[in-house]
């Protein structure tokens, strides 16, 4: 298995391969930075729904910069589950609801 950090790595040159603005590029890594730093040492198999739920409980930013936070995960996990054909550890983490404006 590959560290989560490599996996990152590979997700966003798998976004940068599929043409994604750079902006794109620069949200999904800005939003993903955190959790990279909390998990580097972590197989990419080895990170458990426990483990991502406490870290979501424990974000601090405000409520549009955590459901961002969310939704780089969800996509990184998504692509995850093809890549290294692993379960998605956040399958069963709801999904939060979208602040409002």
């Amino acid at each position: 298995m590959i560290a989560i950090a490599d996996a990152v790595a590979e997700f966003l040159l798998s976004k940068k391969a599929g043409r994604r603005s750079p902006a794109t590029l620069k949200w999904y890594k800005a939003m993903l930075k955190p959790f990279v730093e909390s998990f580097s040492t972590y197989q990419i198999g080895h990170a458990t729904m426990s483990n991502i739920a406490m870290w979501l409980i424990n974000q601090r930013g405000s409520p549009m910069t955590l459901y961002d936070r969310d939704k780089a995960l969800r996509g990184f996990w998504s692509w995850s589950v093809v890549a290294y054909e692993i379960k998605n550890p956040m399958i069963s983490i709801p999904t939060p609801v979208l602040p409002e404006a």
